[in-house]
């Protein structure tokens, strides 16, 4: 963060470029770009580490309870934001935006639960196999959505139809 002050950006704006250059969400592990490891999601190895089931530990359970300690935060710097300088159409989309992302989150984690128990019970699909499918789809979907955000990232206001 050191850096990004000295160039004149916050932390927040920092953390924010950064997220442009990882692969996966931190929760899931960091993986650099050129950087290989043996596991999909290298911070949750197996199912068990996803969620043991008790309500408290797991990644997933750490993911639904700081999105829980944020929510009210985040939704009100948004509105302090754009209220401080009237721009309300920017204040409802940017509230929209984040109650969609919040959304994406809590049904991605979901699914994954879901996911991971159909391939028990339906396929014959060891508890490591169905863990080991269920990651890579994860992952392979945070390469997806980085490539798309990586064009956005790389592109200049000109690249858009009607900019100056």
């Amino acid at each position: 963060m050191f850096q990004a002050k000295r160039v004149g950006l916050s932390d927040s704006e920092a953390r924010h470029i950064g997220s442009f250059r990882i692969l996966l969400p931190s929760t899931f592990g960091l993986i650099k770009e050129g950087s290989t490891t043996r596991y999909n999601l290298p911070a949750v190895k197996n199912f068990k580490e996803w969620n043991p089931n008790d309500g408290v530990l797991g990644v997933k359970d750490y993911i639904i309870s700081g999105l829980d300690d944020l929510n009210g935060q985040v939704q009100q710097e948004i509105a302090n934001t754009f209220e401080a300088v009237g721009l309300i159409e920017a204040k409802t989309l940017a509230l929209d935006m984040h109650t969609q992302s919040r959304r994406f989150i809590l049904e991605l984690c979901a699914w994954m639960d879901q996911f991971y128990y159909e391939l028990i019970e339906s396929s014959e699909s060891t508890p490591e196999e169905a863990w080991e499918l269920l990651s890579s789809l994860v992952h392979k979907m945070f390469e997806v959505i980085r490539e798309y955000n990586l064009v956005v990232f790389d592109s200049k206001p000109q690249d858009y139809a009607g900019s100056p």
